[in-house]
């Protein structure tokens, strides 16, 4: 049990000298492409110094090939909104880049999407109820009930889930009704 703690402790050890040392290689790699020091990178400053030699160096040690598309890696890393790209979007765009970078693109698209998925189906439940009191509007003069069914009886018994929700098997019924 001791050999397994002291192994356990070792990884992380381990893990934090090399958190450490990819922090460091961060900040000097974030010193030599911040040319005129002001906390921010621009494209002008990251294409000039790309083919530094200490600056591919690092870039090469963190697992980033900045060879190919220099214009496409910055716009990555964070300067696709503004032109500029500053120390924590710098890190967290390196990041993203290296290692088990797909994972964490998957995990960051499965979360963009079921912040979607709530969008929709949230905008939905508006949609319906305006239409609701459209109608009721129109047809005011008179006890009107709904003649349509609710998109979310539709989609139940269409087997489309919502957000959050297990899709349950039903009879298929027409789309029209």
């Amino acid at each position: 049990q001791q050999v397994a703690s002291r192994d356990e402790d070792t990884m992380i050890q381990d893990e934090n000298s090399s958190e450490e040392f990819y922090r460091a290689n961060m900040m000097n790699l974030y010193k030599l492409l911040d040319q005129d020091g002001n906390g921010e990178i621009t494209y002008s400053e990251f294409h000039k110094e790309k083919d530094n030699p200490e600056v591919r160096a690092i870039f090469h040690n963190i697992g980033l090939d900045v060879s190919r598309d220099a214009k496409q890696l910055f716009e990555s890393l964070g300067g696709a909104d503004d032109n500029k790209v500053d120390i924590a979007e710098f890190v967290e765009g390196c990041k993203e880049f290296q290692g088990d970078a797909k994972r964490r693109q998957l995990m960051t698209l499965s979360k963009l999407s079921r912040t979607y998925m709530r969008r929709s189906a949230c905008f939905m439940c508006y949609v319906e109820d305006t239409m609701r009191e459209i109608y009721r509007a129109v047809v005011r003069s008179r006890d009107a009930s709904l003649p349509v069914t609710s998109l979310s009886e539709r989609l139940k018994r269409h087997n489309v889930p919502l957000p959050g929700q297990q899709a349950v098997q039903s009879p298929v019924s027409s789309p029209r009704d």
